[in-house]
């Protein structure tokens, strides 16, 4: 009967580390979405500057050629 108990402790045990394990595992998920978004908007935002320079300095070589 003591096996019994202690194994059933030790269930009860990894069971909760397995929910704490997984509560920490959504909140890398949840903060990798953040992230993910904060990326995305960088990205743009550095298209959208670095687009402008290109066309601008496109521009200037169309016109030099003339």
């Amino acid at each position: 009967m003591d096996e019994i108990k202690v194994l059933e402790e030790k269930m009860a045990e990894n069971q909760k580390q397995q929910e704490e394990i997984s509560q920490k595992i959504q909140g890398l998920h949840e903060e990798r979405g953040k992230l993910d978004r904060q990326l995305d908007k960088l990205k743009v935002q550095y298209v959208l500057k670095s687009g402008r320079s290109e066309e601008r300095r496109v521009g200037k070589e169309c016109r030099s050629r003339w």
